[in-house]
């Protein structure tokens, strides 16, 4: 009995030791075992095939087979490498199928499929799912239909599984007669670099296929193992497991089974940081991928030229995105400004390594500032210098904030980082959105770490750039129901215990998607609309802070109020009245305001706060220590809360000055008999951190980031079963 015994592991989830038995049931077999309920229905285009299908594949060679075989098949199909890119393919365009790997960069099959169901919901057709996996365990395909897959293949994927599969979630009106008998045995020596009967098992009897495919093959093969010998030079870890996991899966689709052990090997010692494993297995990875080059090169060689009139036939060709079209509006463009010509080589390949292509140099202020102006301004990150000649980094910030850039700043520099972080001070001041600083010389562990924060806004689904609207639109989106309510989870720092949640208004905008508040909480405040917009969040608030109440949920809602709203009198007796209707507790709702702004309208906002304060309802005061008159507002108003503000709080562990200031505002509040509220704990450093100097409460990406109300519920009930 032929078949293969392989290990998958990832950090932090373990490893998975799988079977592959020529007699064992197949995926799409043990699928009848997980039938749905959900009603399909069938989508074909005018030449009487299923309609199109999305297939989401990381690995180009993969992607390269995949699309022969769908092609053998008679199905038309559009490629994308990611989760996000699939999830903004499939919202731009119908689909009758989605064929989806499960380890994949930015979001994984897991979480792409689990999104795809939340988005479905108002949807009446249902779009079907197939994954594919190298893990084919029971335990990984429970997880798979767990989050709504409907069928799963096993990789290497035969082309048998994937017919089957596919006339049962997307049939044809006609189906392509593929030889009934096995196709023919290819004789590979023993030992062999490659087993070319993988190949006709993927794809058929098909032998200028095959050409093409292992030439693909052989031409990255350099890029790959330099790629690796890179990341073995910057001792990245994390990097040399991840192109181990990518080579390993194209070898062995491919049949180069040599290749796909010893990458497997590199896998499972990178994860576990072996280095002196990996120091081993290095040069015989080399050895290896010489050896199947050569076998390569020896079969190419070796195979007779099609003749004149199969060289007329078009040859297939996998139909990708142009490289500079925009695939999804997640895709980050990055602009690296330096006058230094060897940093912008290292910090472009350690880019390039963590994933971004897309990086733009400019060797100046205002060359930067002339490829901002022909890109439209649509640049995510701009990573700049400090010190550079003609305009240093303090006056390219000035433009970058009078052009009101609404992407992301990265500051570099080699000087003292109480400099780098007084410029990042000033950035934020120029209301820029602050990643964080590079002390130099920049490494590939901070360059990720600073970068997480991208991956964060695209998990929480918000817009990277916004394009212009106008006061017409937002009038439009606060009359037509358009703005809704995320909530962030708060959780006391003894316990563990979920205690409240912050609710953050974001913008579902018909055409541009999902806006965050600061790109348009201004242009309310400026233009008389901030008083209806907060009342649509509060009554957005207290109609979930309801369901939450009926589901069992106790927790404190805290809302965000703006000064320039506390200018009605008769407010609070309204939202008092809103409370009374909803059947909730005054105590069991918070305002936050943001203590930077709490000197304008003073009197009216003090009359104002005092009369919530008397109808028992919470007030914070927000984003403490980024104001003016922070310790006279603590004097003259009821606040039972003191939020401090992340730029005090992440990093805390490291910089004695963030320190400082987050172990005296602790103090403070202490003395004064207030709660006090971390924001922007990010890490585990950041959660010890805050425990260490007495923080009751912390709210941030470590615990949760900002979840719409269903997934906030999902996440709730999963905290319970813990």
């Amino acid at each position: 009995m032929d078949g293969e015994l392989s290990i998958d592991s990832e950090v932090g989830q373990g490893s998975t030791f799988w079977v592959r038995l020529e007699l064992a049931q197949t995926a799409v077999q043990l699928e009848e075992l997980h039938a749905t309920d959900a009603t399909v229905t069938s989508i074909t285009g005018p030449n009487g095939y299923a309609s199109r299908i999305l297939v989401a594949e990381d690995n180009l060679i993969n992607q390269e087979l995949m699309a022969a075989q769908l092609e053998i098949l008679g199905y038309q199909a559009d490629y994308v490498e990611n989760g996000v890119q699939a999830l903004e393919r499939w919202r731009q365009n119908e689909y009758g199928l989605l064929l989806t790997d499960i380890r994949m960069p930015e979001m994984n099959g897991y979480e792409l499929v689990r999104e795809l169901r939340q988005r479905e919901r108002d949807h009446k057709q249902r779009t079907p799912v197939i994954a594919i996996t190298a893990n084919a365990m029971d335990a990984d395909l429970d997880k798979c239909y767990e989050v709504g897959v409907d069928g799963v293949i096993p990789k290497p994927v035969e082309l048998e599984d994937l017919r089957d599969a596919l006339e049962k979630w997307a049939p044809p009106k006609k189906t392509v007669d593929l030889a009934t008998e096995s196709p023919m045995a290819i004789d590979s020596p023993a030992g062999a670099q490659l087993d070319l009967n993988v190949l006709a098992q993927s794809t058929g009897d098909k032998p200028d296929l095959h050409r093409h495919l292992l030439k693909s093959y052989h031409e990255s093969l350099d890029v790959e193992i330099d790629n690796m010998q890179q990341a073995f030079a910057w001792k990245n870890s994390e990097q040399i497991a991840e192109y181990a996991h990518k080579l390993k899966s194209s070898s062995r689709s491919l049949g180069a089974m040599i290749m796909a052990n010893i990458c497997e090997r590199l896998e499972t010692a990178a994860n576990a940081a072996d280095w002196d494993e990996l120091e081993m297995l290095m040069p015989q990875l080399r050895r290896d991928s010489d050896e199947a080059a050569q076998f390569i090169q020896n079969y190419l060689d070796g195979t007779d030229v099609a003749d004149e009139a199969a060289a007329d036939q078009p040859e297939f060709v996998l139909q990708l995105p142009d490289e500079d079209e925009d695939i999804t509006q997640f895709s980050i463009k990055l602009l690296l400004v330096d006058d230094d010509y060897i940093m912008h080589r290292i910090t472009t390949v350690m880019l390039n390594d963590l994933g971004i292509s897309g990086v733009l140099n400019a060797m100046s202020g205002p060359a930067a500032l002339e490829m901002l102006q022909q890109n439209g301004d649509r640049i995510d990150v701009v990573i700049c210098d400090l010190n550079m000649p003609e305009m240093d980094g303090v006056e390219f910030i000035r433009h970058l904030a009078k052009r009101n850039f609404s992407g992301s700043l990265i500051l570099a520099s080699g000087e003292d980082v109480r400099i780098l972080k007084t410029v990042e001070k000033l950035a934020i001041e120029h209301d820029l959105h602050v990643i964080g600083v590079l002390e130099k010389p920049a490494t590939p562990t901070k360059l990720s770490e600073l970068l997480d924060s991208i991956d964060q806004i695209r998990q929480e689904g918000t817009m990277m750039m916004v394009d212009p609207f106008n006061l017409a639109d937002l009038e439009q989106a606060i009359a037509c129901n358009q703005l809704d309510t995320y909530f962030q989870p708060k959780v006391d720092i003894g316990s563990g215990q979920v205690v409240g949640v912050e609710a953050l208004v974001r913008w579902n905008h018909p055409a541009k998607g999902l806006i965050k508040p600061n790109a348009f909480i201004t242009m309310a405040e400026e233009n008389g609309l901030i008083g209806d917009l907060t009342d649509v969040v509060c009554n957005k608030a207290l109609e979930y802070a309801t369901q939450l109440r009926s589901l069992g949920y106790d927790l404190n809602i805290a809302i965000n109020i703006s000064v320039d709203s506390l200018t009605n009198l008769e407010w609070p007796d309204r939202i008092s009245s809103l409370l009374e209707e909803s059947g909730l507790e005054a105590t069991s709702i918070s305002f936050e305001i943001t203590e930077s702004r709490l000197m304008e309208h003073l009197s009216v906002a003090l009359d104002i706060l005092s009369r919530l304060s008397l109808k028992r309802f919470n007030l914070s005061i927000d984003d403490f220590g980024t104001g003016y008159s922070s310790m006279e507002q603590l004097q003259r108003i009821p606040f039972s809360e003191f939020k401090i503000d992340r730029a005090f709080v992440h990093g805390a562990a490291r910089e004695a000055s963030a320190r400082a200031i987050l172990e005296s505002s602790v103090l403070l509040a202490k003395k004064l008999d207030m709660k006090v509220v971390a924001e922007g704990v990010e890490d585990q450093e950041d959660w010890d951190m805050v425990a260490e100097v007495g923080c009751d409460q912390v709210q941030g990406y470590f615990v949760s980031r900002p979840l719409p109300f269903g997934n906030l519920v999902k996440w709730l009930d999963q905290q319970k079963s813990k």
